[in-house]
């Protein structure tokens, strides 16, 4: 993550950075599992809810993001000796972190560019089971994870942006009494929207070019 953020700085260097800016974005889309458990006959897709709030410079903000799960992702579990299906987890996600928002534009909070984000938190992760034999449900330690994305971001009327994106989430759970080790990663194609106030000395220049 410090070399990514490292290459964002980079990209934005030399960009006009006088002015300040509060964004705030809701935001949903379509996550796929990258689990890599044997058991788990094929990935499946889910529906995050999430929001994110950051403030900084005008092309570069930092701020936090929560997310959930709208829809549980659903895997059919099988016996790997007899390669049969012998029952379902679902998963219930949660996510609380710290996000470097990045985006190269003129007027960031006005006009199409290209974005880039990382982030770093925690990430929580509960199980259900309808196996027998199996607990009901159980949970895995909350587990500190991180994230790198990219995407688009272009402007509707007034203050609003309409946010397009790819994001990678990385994530490992330690092995417990009842519960394997597994990758847990994911990565989400999402879609948001964004209010941007800018302050300062290029609130000046904004009026200028804003959309109404």
């Amino acid at each position: 993550m410090p070399r990514f953020i490292f290459i964002a700085l980079i990209l934005i260097w030399g960009s006009d950075l006088s002015g300040q800016q509060l964004y705030m974005e809701v935001f949903s889309g379509r996550n796929r599992t990258s689990f890599d458990l044997p058991q788990y006959k094929k990935p499946t897709w889910f529906f995050p809810l999430g929001v994110k709030v950051a403030g900084g410079s005008d092309h570069l903000q930092i701020g936090a993001e929560c997310s959930f799960d709208l829809s549980k992702p659903s895997l059919d579990y099988r016996d790997t000796e007899v390669d049969t299906v012998i029952g379902t987890h679902r998963y219930q996600h949660t996510y609380l972190g710290l996000l470097l928002r990045g985006k190269i534009s003129r007027y960031p909070a006005r006009r199409f560019g290209l974005t880039f984000t990382t982030g770093a938190g925690f990430m929580g992760l509960s199980r259900t089971s309808n196996i027998e034999g199996e607990p009901a449900s159980l949970a895995y330690s909350t587990t500190p994870s991180f994230n790198v994305g990219t995407g688009i971001s272009f402007p509707t009327q007034g203050f609003g942006m309409v946010e397009l994106g790819y994001t990678y989430y990385f994530v490992n759970y330690s092995k417990t009494d009842d519960l394997p080790d597994m990758n847990g990663s994911f990565f989400s194609i999402h879609i948001g929207y964004s209010f941007n106030f800018v302050f300062g000395k290029r609130a000046t220049a904004y009026e200028k070019i804003r959309k109404f």
